[in-house]
């Protein structure tokens, strides 16, 4: 019946190429979404809660994550995106994590500061330079190392400042604190080109960490290729 459906062209469409995971053409989802909702006022946020649990024990934490935005369950969508959001800044999901961030109350966000740190980048992708700034100026982010201010430093021509935060916070920070880790370090190997030191820099993305992350990252290692 899928086959079939999917060859007319009727109700769903493939999410992957192999064609196995589907979902409906938005007007018939939301002409569904509506019927329901008039029907049986209040079930489509406890439906959603299930089928982010489905999602989850299936490895598919953006459909999940997705599902409890539309619930909405702003709680447990903040309690649950700061176990994904290291992976989903390092593939440069900037646009997703600004869609869903800034739903996020910044009293919740504050509770997590994983996610105050990731709503600096995601706006630091969309140029709002201020906006971002803002955000790490939190005090309760304050004690925390990341890469945010040496990435506003060098896009602001501040290059020097840049090399010395960038090494101050990669003091700070080890491997074991990924995202940050490699970001910063990023941050840092172009803050040496910029000044000329470039074996230092060469150094540095040729480290083993830098090397990993390259692999497991299309973003980091498009940006790396594109020094």
């Amino acid at each position: 019946m899928i086959a079939s459906l999917q060859r007319a062209n009727a109700f769903i469409i493939a999410t992957d190429n192999p064609s196995q995971w589907f979902r409906y053409h938005n007007l018939f989802a939301d002409t569904l979404s509506q019927t329901l909702q008039q029907q049986h006022p209040g079930l489509s946020a406890q439906l959603n809660r299930e089928s982010a649990r489905w999602y989850f024990t299936v490895g598919r934490p953006v459909d999940a994550l997705e599902c409890l935005f539309a619930a909405p369950d702003i709680d447990e969508a903040a309690r649950q995106l700061v176990l994904h959001v290291d992976t989903l800044v390092e593939n440069g999901h900037a646009c997703l994590l600004m869609r869903w961030l800034s739903r996020i109350p910044s009293e919740i966000r504050d509770l997590h500061p994983g996610l105050g740190i990731a709503y600096g980048w995601a706006l630091v992708h969309a140029r709002r330079y201020k906006e971002a700034l803002e955000v790490i100026e939190n005090p309760l982010l304050a004690s925390t190392a990341h890469c945010i201010r040496p990435l506003l430093l060098l896009i602001s021509d501040r290059v020097h400042e840049a090399l010395v935060v960038s090494r101050e916070q990669l003091q700070r920070l080890t491997p074991a604190d990924k995202a940050q880790y490699r970001f910063t370090a990023f941050v840092h190997a172009c803050s040496l080109i910029y000044t000329g030191s470039y074996d230092e820099a060469r150094q540095l993305l040729g480290s083993a960490e830098l090397r990993e992350a390259q692999r497991e990252s299309t973003y980091l290692r498009d940006a790396t290729d594109s020094l």
